[in-house]
């Protein structure tokens, strides 16, 4: 996988006639369409957790619902969104033919509104069969995030919204990780006698360990994976690292850069369906252990 997106960046144009801009641009389009399934795909794990814990006797009957409402929400509605709002975009760069005045300035932002309508009935009705299922405060929380966030993609710019959702992303992701691996520290230290052991730190010490190590790693490589933006001005390390950032993409290893950032995201999809799939009974299994343990 990671070998395919360098072939395909430095293939010479002889060869592949295609300038390296608009091969950029197809596996930025790429990465979006498969980020936004992995991001379905979390929130569908999430939801499924929260109902095994709470109530695993309706978790089957629950079953349906939350795969349509994690993708036909959190993929379907968020992708009409931001293709709603990219339209111009996609315009210039020829990936959409081009529309009528009426449809920019009076059809689309009709659109958008009654596609905000849409996301908030859906979320009433999600939320209102989870009180009946009795799946617990935390599903129903989830639940409303997930909903207000897509609500967002209608009515927030697409830089907005795309930084709230990458974060929440993140967020759970770092939570998951730090109670796991910290779960998993407590126990190794229990069987080997660590030397941890003999801390006076609270019980949670395991956890801020993985977390604050989890947050630096994340803080220091962010340049590196978001140069393959679209357009400066839309990226987080520019606020934090903005001299690192202009020589970045002033460097003869810019091009590597993107593929660098591009090969990690597909790896990080590719590994995450491969691994983590909560719909086996052992993963679920494992993972309630590990968060839950």
């Amino acid at each position: 996988l990671v070998l395919s997106v360098f072939v395909l960046l430095f293939i010479p144009e002889t060869v592949f006639p295609v300038s390296v801009p608009v091969r950029i641009l197809g596996l930025l389009l790429l990465d979006f369409f498969w980020g936004m399934h992995h991001f379905a795909a979390q929130h569908y794990g999430m939801l499924r957790l929260f109902q095994y814990r709470a109530n695993p006797s309706t978790a089957h009957s629950s079953h349906l619902h939350d795969r349509l409402f994690c993708w036909g929400t959190g993929f379907v509605l968020v992708l009409i969104a931001e293709l709603l709002h990219g339209a111009s975009f996609l315009q210039q760069k020829q990936i959409l033919p081009a529309m009528p005045y009426d449809w920019g300035n009076e059809i689309i932002p009709i659109i958008l509104r009654s596609g905000t309508l849409l996301v908030l009935g859906i979320t009433a009705i999600m939320i209102r069969n989870a009180l009946l299922q009795n799946s617990g405060l935390p599903r129903i929380l989830y639940i409303l995030g997930l909903g207000i966030m897509v609500t967002g993609a209608f009515q927030l710019q697409p830089i907005e919204f795309l930084m709230l959702w990458t974060l929440q992303h993140w967020i759970t992701a770092l939570g998951l990780a730090a109670q796991m691996g910290g779960n998993d520290i407590k126990k190794s230290m229990s069987v080997k006698n660590r030397i941890f052991k003999k801390s006076s730190f609270s019980e949670y010490q395991n956890q801020w360990i993985v977390l604050l190590f989890l947050c630096s790693i994340s803080v220091i490589l962010t340049p590196f994976f978001e140069i393959e933006a679209v357009s400066s001005g839309a990226r987080y390390s520019e606020v934090i690292f903005p001299s690192f950032m202009y020589w970045l993409e002033n460097s003869s290893w810019v091009t590597i850069l993107v593929g660098v950032g591009l090969a990690s995201g597909f790896l990080h999809y590719f590994m995450d369906r491969a691994v983590y799939r909560l719909s086996d009974a052992e993963t679920r299994m494992s993972a309630k252990n590990l968060l839950f343990g």
